[in-house]
């Protein structure tokens, strides 16, 4: 995170398992959700992942890794990066925190 003057915007169970975890590839997300999902590897090993590039107005890239990502699919993810400069919209924000709790709790 520090190497790319990144902010972690959502909180995660384990920090330090998270910001651990091995990049296997990155993927710049411009295609279409449906399309994205096929360039996500299948990791059998939690410790590695892939980081997806996007922009931080691809809401439903943004929405679709999250549910993936809960959803503890073998298609394991290191990192969204957003880029753009600026934070999801504050819809959408507070979509992704409602949605991580809700998921955390059940």
């Amino acid at each position: 995170m520090k190497a790319l003057k990144a902010t972690l915007l959502y909180e995660v169970e384990d920090e330090g398992i998270a910001l651990s975890t091995e990049v296997a590839q990155y993927i710049v997300g411009t295609l279409q959700l449906s399309e994205l999902l096929n360039f996500l590897p299948l990791h059998t090993d939690p410790t590695k992942g892939s980081v997806v590039i996007t922009s931080a107005s691809r809401v439903d890239i943004l929405l679709g890794l999250i549910q993936l990502h809960e959803s503890k699919s073998p298609s394991s993810l290191a990192a969204v990066v957003l880029t753009g400069g600026r934070p999801p919209p504050k819809e959408v924000d507070a979509l992704v925190k409602v949605l991580t709790n809700l998921i955390s709790t059940t």
